[in-house]
């Protein structure tokens, strides 16, 4: 089998410039997926073009050599490295050229993902294309800007269900084959196209429009998980968002119908494929679903229908402009949720989480400008990151900020009526922008968006001073692109009494030093997070953050402090001891489940990364006994009048009770009591099926020698009681966690193993690097097995797969010196994964940096 060719912007922008495409009819037979044996499934493609040249290369990754026909006769046509080309076109001419080729089913969650289903003996089905995978089921030309109307047609075992972008036209059935002929799309990228096939659970329902317009809904999902799916949750959000996003941009739902699908193994969150969005399974909770969660699940389906007009109905021309479809997407599915569903407080969760995600991106030797420069596809996989994602939507909020909230939608619905499915770039958006607002928008756009690195905000002496830096730069610029931000200070005067608001204001910063109002007094800067910046307080508002936070109110501006805490955590300026003594003792009054989780999760990062080895078991062993206590105090009403409701302290409940399985892993003496909840029903809490495979890979991880046999007696239980692909997968990090070097060494020969999903990759991975075994990989030089096994991973497993591989089992190295010493012997090393290394140093050395300020802390 062909390796899968790096696409180049190069190739891609001369077949753009060269070829025409009218139509793209493609035939799957997937009659034979039920068949573990069988391999591969015959895909034809029918591509009807003009091209100015006598010969087109096509993308295919197929098996032996594909029938390739041009107007109906055999073709001159050559087959390599991911390349079909056909020889002898007429120039200017319309031509028809047929592939048929033999494709693979894919077990690492691209292309065609096979899915064989151990609870009910049934095979599942669904594709993954983004960036570039459709080249692994059909051949095409697999950029973003050669569209196409796509005319699908499938044969499957008769009694599945099968669904692709368009309503089905057509159905006929011969034995135990079924053909369906789907209606042709509108015009459509290639990594946009989706086809799901198998006995999926079906529900269906519509959206009426105002004005009378049907719009089908479906949605689905595995049999299995039909019981987890919150059917009404989704409806409810799904025909919220419709009308919000048709009226803010001003253009009808283009799609036809709506559907929604949950796929297992799914490498990301979501796929915003049109009319046919797939979701990651492991949204459908099997127990509780925390508000988080469900707030999760909200803003995803949000996101992806923000897709269906940024990205889907206008697309960039190549990845350079990922921007335009993630950015906006992020920003939307968060502004919608706070607008829409009952998460009102989604800009805080985006606070604490996603917008955290940016800035840690935004720091590395690494970040890039949010226009980035893409030269090829392994590049734009490793730029869908915190900066094209969050920092993206955090910009558009200051964009908001700025040019105001009419003018900025205004912009959005003329940048959709001239591009309509076609392709723009950042030129047509600002231009679009420009004219809505009345601003010429070049010179925020160089600043925001052309540069890397994020703005520091210190106030000093009453005032607020900018430091600018271009972080993407070899060398600092003479004169960086100054940022102009908009945003709100407010000021308080702080006494064991609580917080009293002095004063309220919107400023602008545009130069180096900007005055700010009632110096003295304790100020809080971006008050309700409407910049992008890292705020360095002063002395006195430090000391009022980690003395009085519990009592600032209102929820957005304590998770504007608790950021700025962690901010301070991170760069080191502020002791990792202090960072976490100030979260226990103020996050056990906290009422918003949102901040308590983002917070929570900060507090185990603080304690496995930023302090010495010799103090985590104490700071581990305190936020179990945090947790515990405030997980009880949530479940009893009579201590919180101000939740009368019920489910406003069952959302407070549920969101301590995921923090006790986080601090079960770094909680050593707390393992007595994560094994009574296993033993049950006398333990703390009943944990479902996911909390159990997180206590016991943390009862693995945490077991001495004298234990290992019980931990796995307690895995064939486990095993017995859930027989799920996902409790397969699950026993592989169990085995990986154990705190042996013999199981290290045995997990360690497993990442070569081929067979491996990509959600026991994951496993794996995850057990291997536990927090608290992670000293037994690292005893038996794991390090070196790591380095030296990089370019092998790279060049023989798919970039999915070898990218969790590299980033994932980084944990295992000690030394940064011997990872800088691969770094500085492979040069020629592909781009993306030298990336992944120059990440995970920069990361280990800030650690480093962190505990040496912790020690030093310790010390006086």
């Amino acid at each position: 089998m062909p390796s899968a060719a790096n696409l180049t912007r190069a190739v891609a922008e001369h077949r753009s410039a060269t070829v025409e495409l009218a139509d793209h009819a493609i035939h799957l037979d997937l009659t034979g997926a039920p068949d573990s044996t069988q391999s591969t499934f015959t895909s034809t493609s029918t591509i009807t073009l003009v091209s100015s040249e006598s010969s087109v290369e096509i993308d295919l990754v197929a098996v032996g050599e594909p029938q390739v026909e041009l107007d109906g006769e055999r073709a001159r046509a050559t087959y390599a490295d991911s390349r079909v080309r056909v020889e002898g076109l007429t120039p200017g001419r319309e031509h028809t050229v047929t592939i048929t080729a033999q494709c693979v089913y894919g077990h690492t969650g691209e292309g065609l993902h096979r899915y064989h289903d151990p609870e009910d003996g049934e095979t599942y089905l669904y594709t993954h294309f983004e960036p570039t995978d459709a080249r692994r089921v059909f051949a095409c030309f697999d950029q973003p800007d050669l569209k196409a109307p796509f005319r699908i047609s499938v044969s499957a075992p008769t009694g599945w269900l099968v669904r692709s972008n368009a309503e089905a036209e057509h159905s006929a059935s011969e034995g135990a084959v079924t053909t369906t002929d789907f209606a042709p799309t509108l015009p459509i990228s290639t990594y946009i196209v989706c086809v799901i096939a198998g006995p999926y659970h079906l529900v269906e329902d519509e959206w009426v429009s105002d004005d009378g317009r049907r719009v089908p809904l479906s949605l689905m999902c595995r049999p299995a998980m039909a019981s987890r799916l919150p059917s009404a949750d989704l409806l409810r959000w799904t025909k919220a968002g419709l009308p919000w996003c048709e009226e803010r941009f001003g253009r009808e739902y283009p799609w036809g119908k709506y559907e929604q699908i949950f796929v297992p193994e799914y490498n990301i969150g979501a796929m915003e494929n049109p009319g046919l969005v797939t979701f990651n399974e492991r949204y459908l909770k099997r127990g509780d679903a925390t508000r988080s969660e469900r707030e999760a699940l909200a803003n995803t389906l949000l996101h992806e229908m923000a897709h269906m007009w940024f990205g889907d109905l206008v697309t960039m021309p190549w990845w350079d402009d990922l921007w335009l479809k993630e950015s906006f997407a992020d920003f939307i599915g968060t502004q919608a949720s706070e607008e829409v569903t009952e998460f009102a407080d989604a800009w805080v969760t985006f606070g604490l989480g996603r917008k955290m995600w940016a800035y840690s991106a935004d720091q590395l030797p690494t970040t890039h400008p949010i226009v980035a420069d893409i030269p090829d596809v392994e590049a734009a996989r490793a730029n869908f990151d915190g900066i094209t994602y969050a920092k993206g939507a955090s910009v558009l909020r200051q964009l908001v900020a700025y040019v105001g909230e009419d003018a900025f939608y205004a912009g959005v619905s003329a940048y959709f009526a001239d591009h309509a499915f076609a392709n723009a770039s950042l030129t047509d958006f600002l231009t679009a922008l420009s004219t809505a607002s009345g601003r010429d928008m070049s010179a925020w756009a160089e600043a925001w968006l052309r540069t890397a690195g994020p703005d520091t905000l210190s106030v000093e002496g009453g005032e607020l001073v900018r430091e600018s830096l271009d972080w993407s730069a070899d060398e600092p610029p003479a004169a960086p692109a100054a940022r102009p931000h908009r945003l709100q200070v407010t000021s308080f005067s702080v006494t064991d009494d609580g917080w009293t608001p002095l004063d309220s204001e919107w400023i602008d910063v545009t130069d180096a030093r900007t005055p700010l109002p009632n110096t003295g007094a304790v100020t809080l800067v971006d008050d309700h997070d409407w910049t992008y910046a890292r705020i360095v307080p002063d002395a006195a508002t430090f000391d009022a953050l980690t003395g009085h936070l519990a009592a600032l109110e209102p929820t957005n501006s304590r998770a504007v402090a608790w950021g700025q805490l962690w901010h301070a955590c991170r760069d080191a300026h502020l002791p990792t001891q202090t960072f976490c003594r100030t979260v226990l003792a103020h996050i056990p009054a906290e009422r918003s489940p949102a901040v308590v989780d983002g917070v929570c999760l900060k507090y185990v990062t603080a304690v496995t990364a930023y302090l010495p080895t010799t103090m985590r078991t104490e700071w581990g062993d305190a936020l179990w006994h945090v947790a515990r206590d405030a997980y009880t105090t949530a479940l009893d009403g009579d201590l919180y009048d101000a939740f009368a409701q019920p489910t406003a302290r069952l959302d407070l409940a549920l969101a301590w009770r995921r923090v006790l399985t986080w601090a079960a892993g770094i909680a050593p003496t707390a393992q007595h009591e994560v094994r009574a909840m296993l033993d049950g029903p006398d333990g703390l809490f009943h944990p479902d099926a996911d909390e159990r495979w997180a206590l016991l890979v943390s009862r693995a991880a945490h077991a001495g020698e004298h234990e290992v046999d019980d931990v796995r007696a307690e895995l064939a239980r486990e095993l017995e009681r859930d027989t799920t692909k996902r409790g397969i997968a699950q026993a592989i990090a169990v085995r990986a966690a154990l705190a042996t070097p013999q199981a290290k060494l045995t997990a360690w020969e497993r990442t070569d193993d081929e067979s491996l999903t990509n959600e026991e990759v994951a496993s794996l991975v995850a057990g291997l690097t536990h927090p608290a075994s992670v000293h037994c990989a690292q005893s038996v030089d794991l390090q070196a097995r790591y380095l030296d096994s990089l370019e092998r991973w790279w060049n023989g497993r798919s970039q999915v797969i070898a990218s969790k591989l590299a980033r994932g089992l980084f944990g295992v190295v000690t030394d940064a010196g011997a990872a800088q010493a691969w770094l500085d012997a492979h040069v020629e090393a592909p781009g993306a994964l030298r990336r992944i290394v120059v990440e995970e140093v920069d990361q280990l050395r800030r650690a480093e940096r962190a505990r040496e300020n912790a020690s030093a802390a310790a010390s006086v």
